[in-house]
């Protein structure tokens, strides 16, 4: 999975079972990110995969950890980005 984030917007690129057999299609894999909140040290959003699921985004900046709540669950770490201030991006 990847997430974007850029000028106030964001769409997370997923792939496996993380996409549900019947979804609303994204755009090559990618779909856009609602309900953006992006402060210093947490990333939420929602993202619409169909119109019974629309998983939640939560990333914690300074451990790099992220989850993904919907119909299907994930949990991760994210691997890159500036550390220089304490987070991880």
């Amino acid at each position: 999975m990847q997430v974007e984030i850029y000028n106030g917007r964001g769409r997370i690129h997923l792939t496996g079972k993380l996409v549900a057999p019947i979804h609303s299609g994204g755009r090559d894999g990618w779909w856009d990110l609602t309900n953006l909140r992006v402060d210093r040290n947490r990333i939420t959003a929602k993202y619409r995969l169909n119109g019974l699921n629309s998983p939640r985004v939560d990333i914690d900046r300074r451990s790099g950890r992220i989850a993904i709540d919907g119909i299907e669950h994930f949990r991760g770490s994210c691997d890159i980005g500036d550390w220089s201030d304490g987070r991880r991006f």
